[in-house]
């Protein structure tokens, strides 16, 4: 019988991971900052991202740890089998079942990661992962453009905890994390350049 501490340790692996993954980051991005100066953090941020955003996926597979929408990582369950059944039917030409019409925007977006990919679920996965880290470096940028290191690591911190929950299921939190993410930079933008046009116009 596995211990309540090894319990929580295996249910929040992904935090966890995530968690270390910031704290190494940050050393990383400290001693590069002394180095090599200041133009090296956004470099050092990018690769902090992917390894957020990818080594929780990658760790489903390797473990073949199941979660609640994806069969060892990997095969689609519940929701995320319709959805990724709809992103099928849009790339055979087909139209959008009831199910689907619930949440068009994202069979879209997996459909059309899975025409990247060749219909090939692994490699849209990773594409999937590798957007969600694309969006997390967006916002780090912003955070350490405005606020500095400490802000963008705990930007990624925060992102990276949602994001290695969902990034190896087809579902729709993937998309919105990524639309959310690309919000907040702009909002932030706007903000900071006291234009209506990107706070207002942009929405």
């Amino acid at each position: 019988m596995m211990s309540p501490v090894f319990q929580v340790l295996a249910v929040s692996m992904e935090v966890w991971l995530s968690a270390g993954i910031v704290i190494l980051g940050g050393l990383v991005l400290w001693t590069t900052q002394v180095r090599t100066g200041p133009w090296a953090c956004p470099g050092a941020l990018l690769m902090i991202s992917i390894a957020a955003a990818m080594l929780p996926l990658f760790g489903y597979w390797v473990t073949g740890r199941s979660h609640p929408n994806a069969i060892g990582g990997l095969l689609p369950w519940n929701d995320a089998a319709g959805y990724y059944g709809c992103a099928l039917s849009v790339l055979d030409g087909e139209g959008l079942s009831a199910f689907c019409q619930r949440r068009p925007a994202y069979t879209l977006y997996l459909a059309g990661l899975l025409r990247v990919a060749n219909s090939e679920l692994q490699l849209a996965l990773v594409l999937q992962g590798l957007m969600n880290a694309a969006a997390m470096f967006a916002v780090t940028v912003v955070a350490l453009r405005r606020w500095g290191a400490f802000a963008a690591l705990f930007s990624i911190a925060i992102l990276a905890a949602f994001a290695a929950t969902m990034s190896m299921a087809s579902l729709t939190e993937n998309v919105g994390f990524v639309l959310g993410a690309c919000g907040l930079v702009l909002f932030v933008s706007g903000a900071e350049r006291r234009s209506a046009f990107l706070l207002i116009h942009r929405w």
